[in-house]
């Protein structure tokens, strides 16, 4: 029987007795010059002497650890950075030979154990009672209940990232990824704290459901496995020239690509586990098109859409193809770049075009998990509370019929933000003290109830990290406090794009000011094709520049309010969709102008241009304003107490 400790030092930086630590060194012949040394050591040495007292103690028969196999070594701890696993046998009298080398640690070293991080763990031939009474011995040392906000953070924060390494190299069996799953499941749902046990009242496939659609959010293993492999696909084709690439080439498809090898003869397990991930890769690459001489034109997949990538054909005799009508506008929406050279395969569901295991989950979920499992409801509404998160927690369960409830939602849909708050709140702390009364006889008085609800409220916004909010007449001059101050001679530039959708249009709007703010010129351009929004930006500010260029400014500032476009030009070679190049072309036009800047602003001070952009949708190609029109004049009234 043995049992296994987890200790963490508490503030190991900060927390040391300089005396001991000078006696440690000199004992060990280490001189140090100056304070910063010193503080490089201030934990080594300390947690070294803390391993020398263990080996003590082992050596002299008092604590054993674990024997690694037959003939392998025992193990009495293990030790990274300021984080410890104690080995011993479950009995009282090791346990207390443990507890006084670590008290005689503090007291040495000045650092202390953090008990609330630290916890226990028992092998599975331990009875329930000398559990308890080791427990009692380390000092609250003990698995503490998390509530269940608390399990969902440590479930997606550690325990499915635990097996990511092995994940992106070897798919790992059903059997072994659907007991994971259960194990992760019932801790979830588990209601007791020292056996892990309690009533699993929700699959875990309904609880991978997106948190919008009525589930938690959790990853299905086996999805996340075939994600996770989809990376190695993916350098599989876009850096051919490394070792790994050259060897599987060589010897599963030598006479093609990734995307069109088999399986093959006599594969290894390592190859079976990347071509299981090879149909997930092939759903969500797509070319794109430059010269579009490597492309062809019904057998590729190429069109921008997210629902199919080939275009639709119809026969003719004798040997025609014909394009379907459908497909059209999909191929006039899809942009071409002849002057970026040849054509490149990219992952369509990312905006750079490279690939990301969460992008190729969420594409791997819609195609199989089953859509039945989700429910209607206000979802969003709930997760958006302002409640603390365990409150939250219990108000999906109630809304899910866990409960059961489902009158939460004309609650969080219908009601103000003051009576959200406190129906939640009080809401929670009924279900916390009916269980006190079921499983601790206990008996809640409900003044105590009410006052209990709003202490816990109390409590959590006083810790919450607020956001400064803007009074009502901040918000009403936003537009004049994104207003910078510039010297004379330079000038401003803001650009925005709208979308029609049913028009299947989009609009640009740009406006220049001079450096008192003032309107010199704007304009309003209408597209054809709606494309994602950071591509229609892009564009906006190709043409933005282009048009400074035409009017003969040299000097200035161009601004918009979509930071992946700003983000995009300025990280040059790192995206390889269409954003990338209309980002490239973007860079090229602001070279053209070297005493010109963009920057990233927010919505509201980019108001004049969205307006400008909305307004394009009344004109036939573009509209030059040379006076403020209307729904925009009174935007450029600033009072001198704006300007920055």
């Amino acid at each position: 029987m043995f049992n296994k400790l987890c200790d963490d030092i508490s503030k190991a930086y900060d927390r040391v007795n300089w005396a001991y630590l000078d006696a440690v060194l000199r004992r060990w012949v280490f001189v140090i010059n100056g304070v910063d040394g010193c503080v490089c050591v201030s934990k080594l040495f300390p947690m070294t002497c803390l391993s020398a007292m263990v080996k003590h103690e082992t050596a002299r028969g008092s604590m054993h650890g674990v024997k690694m196999g037959h003939d392998g070594p025992f193990i009495s701890h293990l030790m990274f950075a300021d984080d410890c696993l104690f080995f011993c046998r479950a009995t009282a009298q090791e346990c207390e030979v443990l507890k006084r080398v670590l008290r005689d640690y503090e007291e040495a070293s000045g650092q202390a154990i953090n008990l609330q991080k630290s916890s226990i763990f028992f092998s599975s031939n331990v009875d329930e009672a000398l559990r308890a009474d080791i427990s009692s011995i380390m000092g609250g040392w003990h698995n503490k209940k998390l509530s269940k906000a608390g399990n969902e953070i440590l479930i997606k924060g550690v325990a499915q990232a635990l097996p990511s390494f092995c994940m992106g190299i070897f798919s790992l069996p059903i059997g072994l990824t659907d007991e994971l799953e259960r194990m992760l499941n019932s801790f979830w749902w588990g209601n007791n704290a020292e056996v892990g046990k309690g009533i699993k009242w929700l699959k875990w496939e309904r609880m991978c459901i997106d948190k919008k659609l009525g589930g938690l959010g959790f990853r299905s293993l086996q999805l996340l496995n075939v994600a996770m492999l989809g990376k190695t696909c993916w350098r599989l084709i876009e850096e051919p020239k490394t070792l790994m690439c050259q060897v599987l080439h060589a010897k599963y498809y030598p006479n093609g690509d990734f995307l069109s090898a088999s399986l093959g003869h006599n594969p290894s397990y390592t190859w079976r586990s990347i071509i299981s991930a090879q149909d997930l890769v092939r759903r969500g690459t797509r070319w794109r098109i430059g010269d579009g001489s490597g492309v062809r034109f019904f057998h590729d997949p190429w069109l921008c859409t997210k629902a199919n990538f080939w275009p639709s054909r119809e026969l003719c005799p004798p040997h025609l193809e014909l394009v379907l009508e459908a497909d059209i506008h999909k191929i006039m929406s899809t942009a071409v770049f002849p002057s970026s050279g040849v054509d490149k395969l990219i992952w369509h569901y990312t905006p750079n075009g490279r690939y990301s295991v969460k992008s190729a989950y969420q594409l791997a979920s819609s195609l199989t998990l089953d859509v039945t499992h989700n429910v209607e409801g206000h979802w969003s509404s709930l997760w958006k509370l302002a409640v603390p998160p365990k409150v939250k927690s219990f108000l999906w369960r109630a809304a899910r019929d866990n409960l059961p409830s489902k009158f939460l939602f004309y609650v969080v849909e219908h009601t103000d933000s003051s009576f959200k708050i406190r129906v939640c709140m009080l809401l929670w702390q009924i279900w916390k003290d009916r269980n006190g009364t079921v499983w601790n006889n206990k008996s809640p008085v409900p003044a105590a109830s009410v006052m209990a609800a709003a202490s816990a409220w109390a409590e959590w916004s006083s810790v919450r990290a607020s956001a400064a909010r803007s009074s009502p007449q901040q918000i009403a001059l936003a537009v004049c406090l994104g207003w910078h101050s510039l010297p004379p001679g330079v000038i401003q530039c803001n650009v925005d794009a709208a979308f029609f959708a049913e028009e299947k249009m989009m609009g640009l709007g740009m406006v220049v000011r001079n450096h008192h703010g003032e309107f010199v010129v704007g304009r309003s351009i209408i597209l054809s094709g709606c494309r994602s929004v950071e591509e229609g930006e892009l564009i906006g500010i190709k043409e933005a520049l282009s048009w400074i260029k035409e009017l003969g400014f040299l000097k200035g500032v161009l601004e918009s309010d979509c930071k992946r476009a700003c983000d995009a030009i300025g990280s040059a070679g790192r995206n390889i969709s269409e954003m990338g190049v209309l980002a490239s072309l973007c860079r090229a036009e602001l070279a053209l102008l070297p005493d010109f800047s963009l920057r990233f602003v927010k919505r509201e001070y980019n108001a004049i241009a969205h307006c400008l952009a909305k307004a394009a949708r009344d004109f036939i190609s573009h509209h030059v304003w040379t006076e403020p029109p209307d729904f925009v004049a009174g935007l450029f009234h600033i009072p001198c107490s704006c300007e920055q």
